[in-house]
C-alpha cells in the first residue's frame, strides 16, 4: 500500500501534554525498540492516525528512539499493514474518519491477536477507556501526551508484555512435550543424556 511506509528517525518533535492512562505509572523498560527481538531486530510499531502531523511526529519520536516505525491513516489501511508487516504494536487513534479505532482494533485482534494495540485520544472518558480494553487494547493513552518518553514508555511495554507472553507459550509447549515424551524415553542416565 502506498500511504503505509517505513523510515528511519530523525529529531522527536510531540507536544507535551496531559497524564496518558497508565504510560506514566510503568516503570523497568527503558522506552527503546532497539532491544527489540530475539537477534537484537528493532520493535516493530504500526502508528495510526489521521492526522498528518501526529502521525510524522509520532514516526520520528519513536524511530528515533530504536523502533522500526510504519504509519497509516485510518483503520482499513492498518488492518491491510497488520496482514502485510505484522507488527508487535500498533499505536492507534480511536477517533478516525471511515473507520473507528475500536472497529479497527477488533479487526487487528481477529487477524492477529498476539499484537499488541495501545489506544490513544483526545477525547478521552472512563466508558471509551474500558471499551477500548474490553476489546482488547493493553493501553490507552490521552492526547495531549506527558511527553514523548511516555509514549516511547507505553509501546516499549506493549512489546515487552507480548514478549513474555510468547515465552510463556513457548515454555508451556516445551513441558507438555516434555510430559508426553519423558516417559517413553527411560530413565537410565544414559537415556536422560540423550533426551
Amino acid at each position: 500500500m502506498s500511504d503505509i511506509r517505513h523510515k528511519s528517525g530523525v529529531a522527536p518533535s510531540l507536544v507535551s501534554g496531559q497524564a496518558s492512562g497508565g504510560a506514566t505509572a510503568m516503570t523497568g523498560a527503558s522506552g527503546t525498540g532497539s532491544e527489540g527481538r530475539a537477534g537484537g531486530e528493532p520493535i516493530r510499531v504500526l502508528v495510526v492516525d489521521d492526522e498528518a502531523g501526529l502521525r510524522r511526529s509520532l514516526e520520528r519520536v519513536l524511530s528515533s528512539r530504536g523502533f522500526m516505525v510504519d504509519v497509516a491513516e485510518d483503520g482499513e489501511q492498518a488492518i491491510a499493514a497488520v496482514r502485510e508487516r505484522e507488527p508487535e504494536v500498533v499505536l492507534m487513534d480511536i477517533m478516525m474518519p471511515r473507520m473507528s479505532g475500536l472497529e479497527a482494533l477488533t479487526h487487528i485482534k481477529k487477524i492477529a491477536p498476539h499484537i499488541e494495540v495501545v489506544m490513544m485520544t483526545a477525547h478521552a472518558d472512563v466508558d471509551t477507556a474500558v471499551a477500548a480494553v474490553k476489546s482488547g487494547a493493553y493501553d490507552f493513552l490521552t492526547k495531549p501526551f506527558v511527553s514523548n518518553d511516555a509514549v516511547a514508555l507505553a509501546v516499549a511495554k506493549a512489546a515487552e508484555h507480548k514478549r513474555l507472553i510468547e515465552r510463556t507459550r513457548s515454555l508451556e509447549q516445551q513441558l507438555v512435550a516434555r510430559e508426553q515424551f519423558g516417559e517413553l524415553i527411560g530413565t537410565s542416565r544414559k537415556m536422560q543424556a540423550v533426551y
